[in-house]
């Protein structure tokens, strides 16, 4: 196929792309099958190795359609992270400040061991050394995560759960810290009995001056 052939057909898929994301179900048909191929370039050859055009043959789409939405691939690659399974981060509603604990990081060590973890951590790191990719991942997510945080504190210590004075969004963003240390630097597995482990050992009494009494655990 010349260039001008070429040129000519990548103009025609735009169009139809175009036509596509105007018609509502259709248009957002499209816009998943850009994004779960965003995701399946990102899993066979990483960030630092996904393409555009990589992604536009993956997805049947047009590199223009892809431009005209997104202007780079951390911007794509930032969009398409929200979509995954388990990406909506929920604030959990439990009777106490353990068990909501208990269910934030039973959530985290799950994705950590899910089949997507390689390209959830390969994110982590090239986080790092992409300077856009670090912003707009941490615009996503961590501003939803402190709101998470402050939700649920504010209800532990309204049940009197916290001692007065305390930092205890700094004391919960330590359990993150440790899953994710096990998980890169050690190898270790973690695992719901770890977060467990967590929550009662370290967590609730550096919350509340109350170590968690668990059957078998000698005090």
């Amino acid at each position: 196929m010349t260039t001008n052939a070429a040129s000519d057909a990548d103009a025609r898929e735009s169009r139809a792309d175009e036509a596509a994301m105007a018609c509502g179900a259709r248009g957002q048909a499209r816009l998943q099958a850009i994004l779960l191929a965003t995701h399946d370039v990102l899993a066979e050859h990483g960030y630092e190795q996904l393409t555009i055009d990589a992604v536009a043959a993956k997805a049947h789409a047009s590199k223009a359609t892809i431009y005209r939405r997104w202007k780079d691939k951390a911007e794509l690659v930032a969009d398409a992270i929200q979509q995954w399974p388990g990406a909506q981060l929920r604030t959990p509603h439990n009777e106490t400040l353990r068990e909501d604990l208990l269910e934030m990081l039973d959530g985290l060590s799950a994705k950590l061991r899910s089949k997507s973890d390689k390209v959830f951590v390969g994110l982590i790191q090239a986080a790092q050394r992409d300077p856009k990719l670090g912003t707009l991942i941490r615009e996503q997510t961590h501003c939803r995560v402190r709101e998470i945080y402050a939700e649920v504190i504010e209800r532990a210590r309204q049940r009197g759960e916290i001692f007065a004075g305390v930092d205890a969004e700094l004391i919960i963003t330590l359990a993150p810290a440790l899953l994710f240390y096990r998980h890169l630097i050690t190898g270790d597995g973690v695992d719901k009995q770890l977060c467990t482990v967590i929550v009662d050992d370290i967590l609730i009494p550096l919350l509340s001056g109350n170590p968690v009494q668990r059957k078998g655990k000698q005090s």
